[in-house]
């Protein structure tokens, strides 16, 4: 409520009745005649009747004026108490990827090495398990399937305890036992773990400075603790109430959150949103206001071609991409209910 404006419309109304009662006053309780003397009484009655109730009526607005400076300086401590948690939440994302380790690489330079990976993986999947064997009639979630299976592989690696949970998850993901079975287990996955076995045994018998690059061990301790803690952040303001943060204001800030993120790193949360691993990021979510990547163009920078043909468009069409010249007209129409 804005005490403010009703804090004005009460001294107008006053002033209104302060002029309607003079009006009533000099008209009713004499004769006008400029040459009778001028009956102080009628003035007298009038003050002490306007008086007081204009003290009443400026008591009130002092009150209401308080109460909307006391709700204005609420207001500003909330929003300074969300801009330090987001700046916070800000500072401990750009940590985390400073932290990232993996094999002789640092920082944003293993983010490009996992980006690099999950294709090479993604060749080889969309090799073995082609769109005329998935038995699919849109090319579109074969290509999603094909995703899903290198992202898994890229996330918990080969070899390890947490192969047989992705084995299990690959196979619900191709929905078709013999070729599963046949060709992409019994050929391909196994023989990819028992090289990672083969190579991780040779390794543990050489000094650490001859051992041999071990593909596929798994980058789940760096991207699992990544991508919850980038979508805390996008939830956190997200969940802010539109009274306190317009959708304007909101966006103001995930775009600071989004300048941070690499173009590899907005490809990476392209491919976990496309898994279980991330749908709820939106492709799970049936409320449009809570489809975090088309409401804040999360993925926007990710030029054109850069995914191959796993192109994001196809599952993200109302993100404004920044190489695309206009927005979508669904775009424009959930902008206006976007709260």
């Amino acid at each position: 409520m804005d005490y403010r404006k009703t804090a004005k419309r009460t001294i107008y109304i006053s002033l209104i009745f302060v002029v309607i009662t003079l009006i009533l006053f000099i008209f009713k309780t004499t004769r006008l005649d400029v040459g009778l003397p001028i009956d102080t009484s009628i003035f007298a009655n009038y003050g002490a009747l306007v008086g007081g109730i204009l003290a009443a009526v400026f008591s009130l607005v002092s009150i209401l004026l308080i109460i909307q400076s006391f709700n204005e300086q609420s207001r500003q401590n909330e929003l300074q108490n969300i801009e330090s948690r987001f700046f916070e939440l800000l500072k401990l994302h750009r940590e985390n990827v400073d932290e990232f380790h993996s094999k002789g690489k640092d920082g944003r330079s293993v983010v490009i090495a996992i980006y690099d990976e999950f294709h090479s993986l993604l060749e080889t999947i969309e090799f073995w398990y082609t769109f005329e064997k998935s038995g699919l009639q849109d090319k579109k979630v074969w290509k999603k399937r094909c995703a899903e299976v290198a992202y898994l592989i890229t996330f918990y690696g080969i070899g390890n305890k947490s192969t047989e949970n992705l084995l299990n998850q690959i196979k619900a993901i191709v929905a078709n036992d013999f070729f599963y079975y046949i060709e992409l287990d019994g050929m391909l996955l196994r023989n990819m773990i028992k090289a990672h076995e083969i190579r991780k045994e040779e390794n543990q018998m050489k000094a650490k400075g001859r051992r041999k690059y071990l593909d596929h061990d798994g980058h789940q301790s760096r991207l699992g603790h990544y991508f919850r803690h980038l979508f805390q952040v996008v939830r956190f303001i997200d969940n802010q109430p539109s009274e306190l943060l317009s959708y304007e204001r909101k966006y103001s800030y995930i775009k600071t959150l989004r300048a941070q993120l690499t173009t590899h790193e907005q490809a990476l949360l392209f491919y976990n949103s496309l898994t279980a691993l991330g749908e709820k990021w939106e492709l799970t979510i049936k409320d449009d206001n809570r489809k975090l990547i088309t409401k804040y163009n999360f993925i926007r920078n990710i030029p054109d071609g850069f995914s191959g043909e796993l192109n994001p468009k196809d599952y993200y069409p109302d993100v404004h991409y920044e190489f695309d010249a206009i927005k979508t007209q669904k775009r424009l129409e959930l902008e206006k209910n976007y709260s």
